[in-house]
């Protein structure tokens, strides 16, 4: 059943990106403002932040595999009625806003039902090679959907983008349909009201100082991604064209395709909790280093292995979660989770700008600059430097918050103190402490 589930996932999840990916290059240039643009991707992360804790609930109450279909079903139909308002030559911008919205709301429930149902399916010890498999789903849409969405749009248009959806929605739909897939023992029993129970998930995390900590891992790792995503861009156009900057873009997803197969080949780390931190450190350092010199080669190398240190570090994190939650509440922990990354991209892209723009960038503008003599001397001065200051001091940052983890007890604590949970419901968890 796994892999029909698996399998389902990479459909839908191709199927949107390409076409997530075709609208919002279509939108940019169709408006030619960046405001356009940002929206789009305000609409596509916001809602799922905002409305977390109310789909946590929801998933844990329901059946988890009813939920992904209505998720993916509501998903398709929107961009459906997308690709009807662009054939009749009536779409328009507000539409764009309001499908994402959707969307955003679709993938939220989305993602923590998949997850919390992989959960179901292994025995504690085989948690990080599932976890290591569904690395593969966002690593594959990663690299193919930029170059279908591309693609689709140079030769055919818009409407053969939102057909891409239609077409990878339908096996989607129909392989989930027919698998048998797990449930919790208490799902759908409610004993306590719907505020209660997304206090419930919150209070569960909160107690586990350990599950704290590694919820703080998360939300830098995904605010330091959304950095990279909006300043990567600059920093390479500084000194190179756009062909360098495409090659560090099918780099970055070569990348976290090795990353993923190595895992699978490999194995992860027996210690997650050390993968997780190691991780963290030594991708803090290639944001630093990337920064030291005007260079193509140099750029491309942190961009390769940065990405390939993702899927690790992500594996690592979820079957620490996976295995930590009870089975009944996963959905509700899972979907914090979920607007903790959702919510950290774009408070990272909105400060990226005004941080390089106003405060970095003057740094190292020229040789009258405050830092021109110093940092200057090392990093070099002119356009872009700024912007490689900001990647060194975030990088720096990043690292030495790593380090601190390695000297928090109750995180490197967390595969000895905490007992493995994942096929337990938060009930049983409780009444056996209680006995103990």
């Amino acid at each position: 059943m796994f892999w029909f589930l698996w399998t389902a996932q990479l459909f839908s999840l191709l199927g949107t990106d390409t076409t997530r990916f075709a609208l919002r290059v279509w939108t940019f240039k169709k408006s030619g403002t960046v405001v356009d643009y940002a929206l789009v991707t305000v609409f596509s992360e916001l809602p799922g932040f905002l409305f977390a804790p109310i789909i946590g609930v929801l998933i844990d109450r329901t059946s988890r595999k009813k939920v992904i279909l209505v998720s993916d079903t509501v998903a398709a139909c929107s961009n459906a009625l997308l690709w009807y308002l662009h054939v009749q030559g009536e779409l328009k911008m507000s539409h764009i806003y309001i499908a994402n919205f959707v969307q955003s709301i679709c993938g939220a429930f989305q993602w923590p039902a998949f997850v919390s149902t992989v959960s179901l399916m292994f025995p504690s010890k085989d948690i990080s090679k599932a976890a290591s498999i569904n690395e593969a789903l966002p690593a594959l849409s990663m690299l193919i959907a930029p170059i279908a969405g591309g693609l689709l749009l140079r030769q055919y248009g818009l409407h053969m983008a939102f057909l891409c959806e239609v077409v990878t929605f339908v096996p989607a739909f129909f392989l989930l349909l027919t698998a048998d897939l797990p449930r919790p023992e208490n799902a759908g029993k409610t004993v306590i009201g719907f505020l209660e129970e997304s206090k419930e998930a919150f209070g569960f995390i909160y107690k586990r100082k350990g599950l704290m900590a590694l919820l703080v891992y998360l939300t830098l790792g995904h605010f330091s991604s959304g950095l990279i995503q909006v300043l990567t861009t600059p920093l390479v156009m500084a000194f190179a064209d756009e062909s360098v900057l495409g090659t560090v873009l099918t780099v970055s997803g070569l990348g976290a395709i090795v990353g993923t197969v190595g895992l699978n080949v490999i194995g992860s780390p027996n210690n997650c909790v050390v993968g997780v931190l190691t991780c963290c450190f030594l991708q803090g350092f290639l944001l630093a280093f990337c920064g030291v010199r005007e260079s193509s080669a140099l750029v491309l190398f942190v961009a390769f292995t940065y990405m390939a240190l993702i899927p690790v570090n992500r594996v690592c994190r979820q079957s620490l979660w996976q295995r930590k939650t009870p089975a009944n509440m996963q959905g509700r922990v899972f979907a914090i989770q979920h607007a903790l990354a959702q919510g950290a991209l774009p408070l990272a892209s909105v400060l990226a700008g005004p941080l390089a723009d106003h405060v970095f960038e003057p740094l190292l503008a020229d040789e009258d600059s405050i830092l021109s003599n110093s940092m200057g001397s090392i990093i070099g001065i002119g356009k872009g430097r700024g912007i490689a200051f900001f990647f060194i001091v975030a990088g720096l940052c990043n690292s030495f918050i790593a380090m601190l983890g390695y000297f928090y007890k109750p995180l490197m604590e967390i595969e000895t103190i905490l007992p493995d949970l994942q096929h337990k419901t938060a009930n049983a968890h409780d009444n056996s402490k209680k006995t103990s």
